[in-house]
């Protein structure tokens, strides 16, 4: 299980992805896409992996040139956890609206 810092984390993936209306498997793709090329783009979302280490990659997240986020990722994360989480949480958002309470009843952060 990950650590609070990446699931916290991938809770703000899975807002970014909400609030940008693309699907799990897109905004996964988008990830791996920036992870390996580092730049990616769907619809007004950019993606750019700023660095990579052994361990991890930085991410920054702008649409229109607005910067939405930047936090760094785990490559355990991206390889193992983060489609999953990106599927159960996202799968499990009813009727357009984000619930109030994130992961483990705290309030989920806007960005």
């Amino acid at each position: 299980m990950p650590k609070s810092k990446e699931r916290r984390s991938m809770e703000q993936l899975a807002l970014i992805a909400f609030k940008n209306k693309i699907d799990a498997d897109s905004f996964f793709n988008l990830m791996m896409e920036a992870w390996h090329k580092e730049e990616a783009e769907y619809q007004s979302l950019a993606v750019t992996c700023r660095q990579k280490t052994k361990e991890s990659a930085f991410f920054l997240f702008t649409v229109g040139g607005k910067i939405l986020a930047q936090f760094p990722i785990s490559t355990k994360t991206l390889q193992r956890d983060l489609k999953r989480y990106l599927k159960y949480r996202l799968g499990s958002v009813r009727r357009g609206e984000w619930p109030t309470q994130g992961i483990r009843g705290r309030p989920s952060q806007e960005y």
